[in-house]
């Protein structure tokens, strides 16, 4: 009876055998014994076994069992910490076991008879008729003793093997922890007498097995199970297993990224022995299936997190679900905004720009002010700055609400004056150059302006805005060697400006050509053409003898050209060209 949960000992690890027992303490045996259910009371049996008392659940269990006492017109009361008799346990046993009425005569059994309640002669009779109960030695029965824990112990354990509790009861269940498709076999085996259930619903079974096949329709998860067996007298085995169903990752494949920046993904898949009957749907929504079983859907998504079920249908009608969760984490648009220039000179500045991505809902200001976007996301804004540093804040607001900011500082000053120059190169070997320069300066500035210490005119004024550019055209003419040119500008008020520059001017040798040789009658002559870059004022020589040049002109490049036309002599080798700065060239016979 230990074992079977329904005696247990003290703390102190004694049984106490020889220990009487009260009422509520058979109560207790009795209801755990006999597997008693409550029922649904809405108040107490006896009036001495409240709601809040420790035995009042094994009390109402046992209640159609024991004996109680109940008064005309009052409440039946239980007594429950009085000791249990002989009497009392040999009624709840026959009661328990639903015993046929013996016709014994108990009066002629034991001579203490009178001592039987009247009315529960009959269960006596039965209880010893049925071998359940004895009586002792000297012919009494003594019906109103107080029994033991021992005496109770053997009289429980004689009940429940005419009951059949004591026959052997288990329960086996058969399942896999994992699933990998929809079809689950539960098998198993128990008492041939008993009712087996999962989760609730009763399978059949054939002589104690039973064997049954389960749908695990709601896709992929973790499903419960609780297998049951109950037997005729109330006990209950159960069994409890957690099965994992888990597609093959090579059966229906899902690929997606976990994030995104963008609003939209594209999705795709592979389904594995693809077969024309198969579906696959996202949330509802059906998607066309390649030949080769390969798949692909583009899927919108919302800002934050986004849950996609992914839904496979196979030939036989089972479903494999893959679920996929997406975050979109939109960036902040790129804003490009064209050089803007640390300083300027002009009061007027005109930003532009472009916005990457640009949607009507988003939203541009500089400085706080709305500025129009064009429909290829193309901006300008005309700015007029302020003396001093102006700071210009450039703000855009994407459909998503990201914020993209630029800051720029730009220092304006008044004008002074500006000379932009074409400045010649730092070494020439042409004499002279022309100059095209302009003074910039705010318009009415009064602006003087020389060339090494020489005033000069303008060849032009112009005026734009705020600004006046005097524009200027000089022939400068250099000497040989290094030569300084110095351009100041001077304003009414006292500003000035300068620019200065320094060109080396190297001149080149003059350049001889032999051009013919040849006889007029008996006498040999000699014809050469000598370029010269710089003026005819040339001097030849032929030996020692000075020669003039036949012809000279000036070509349009600026250069000039001189003939020479030179009677031949042998013992002469040397025709040499000396030009102004004293550059000479020199042509050698012998070579």
């Amino acid at each position: 009876l230990r074992g079977m949960q329904i005696l247990s000992g003290y703390e102190d690890g004694l049984f106490k055998p020889d220990a009487l027992i009260t009422r509520e303490e058979f109560a207790v045996m009795v209801s755990k014994g006999f597997n008693l259910k409550m029922y649904d009371n809405e108040l107490p049996t006896f009036s001495d076994v409240p709601p809040g008392k420790w035995s009042y659940e094994y009390v109402e269990k046992a209640k159609d069992f024991l004996t109680g006492y109940y008064p005309y017109g009052g409440s039946p009361y239980f007594q429950p910490e009085l000791y249990t008799t002989r009497e009392d346990v040999a009624v709840t046993l026959v009661r328990a076991l639903n015993l046929p009425m013996s016709q014994m005569d108990i009066d002629s059994v034991f001579i203490d008879s009178d001592q039987i309640s009247y009315q529960l002669k009959d269960y006596i009779a039965t209880a010893v008729d049925a071998g359940l109960i004895v009586g002792y030695s000297t012919g009494e029965f003594k019906p109103q003793s107080p029994i033991t824990r021992a005496e109770v112990a053997v009289l429980i354990n004689k009940a429940l093997k005419q009951s059949n509790h004591l026959q052997e009861f288990s329960l086996s269940v058969d399942m896999p922890l994992e699933k990998k498709s929809p079809y689950l076999v539960i098998k198993g085996d128990t008492h041939k007498d008993a009712v087996v259930k999962v989760n609730g619903q009763e399978i059949s079974t054939l002589l104690g097995n039973f064997s049954v096949l389960h749908e695990l329709s709601e896709g992929e998860k973790i499903y419960t199970f609780e297998v049951t067996a109950e037997m005729p007298d109330g006990r209950i085995k159960s069994y409890f297993q957690e099965v994992t169903y888990d597609i093959p990752d090579d059966f229906f494949t899902v690929h997606m990224n976990d994030s995104s920046k963008d609003d939209t993904m594209m999705a795709s898949g592979f389904i594995d022995n693809f077969e024309n009957d198969f579906i696959v749907s996202i949330d509802g929504k059906r998607i066309y299936i390649g030949n080769d079983g390969y798949w692909e859907k583009n899927l919108d998504l919302k800002q934050g997190e986004n849950t996609f079920v992914f839904l496979m249908i196979d030939y036989l009608g089972r479903k494999h679900e893959v679920v996929k969760t997406v975050t979109f984490k939109p960036e902040a648009s790129v804003l490009t905004v064209h050089v803007v220039p640390e300083q300027s000179l002009d009061r007027v500045f005109v930003l532009s720009g472009y916005i990457d991505e640009y949607h009507d809902n988003s939203v541009l200001s500089v400085n706080n002010g709305l500025v129009r976007i064009s429909g290829n996301g193309l901006f300008t804004k005309e700015i007029v700055l302020e003396p001093g540093i102006n700071i210009i804040t450039v703000a855009y607001t994407n459909e998503y609400n990201m914020l993209t900011t630029k800051e720029y500082h730009i220092l304006y000053e008044t004008i002074s004056s500006v000379i932009e120059l074409n400045e010649p190169p730092m070494i020439s070997s042409d004499k002279t150059f022309m100059m095209n320069f302009e003074v910039v300066g705010e318009k009415g500035s009064n602006v003087v302006t020389y060339l090494n210490n020489q005033l000069l005119s303008e060849k032009r004024t112009v005026r734009t805005g705020f600004k006046e550019s005097l524009v200027y055209q000089e022939l400068l003419v250099y000497k040989e060697g290094l030569n300084e040119f110095i351009v100041t500008a001077n304003h009414a008020d006292g500003r000035s400006t300068s620019r200065k520059f320094t060109v080396e001017f190297i001149p080149l040798e003059p350049e001889i050509q032999l051009t013919s040789m040849g006889y007029e009658g008996d006498q040999q002559f000699i014809r050469f053409s000598v370029e010269d870059q710089y003026n005819s004022d040339l001097t030849a020589y032929y030996g020692d003898v000075e020669i003039r040049a036949t012809s000279s002109q000036k070509h349009s490049d600026n250069k000039y050209m001189h003939y020479y036309k030179i009677e031949y002599e042998e013992d002469i080798n040397e025709f040499t060209v000396i030009n102004h700065y004293g550059k000479q060239s020199t042509y050698s016979f012998n070579e």
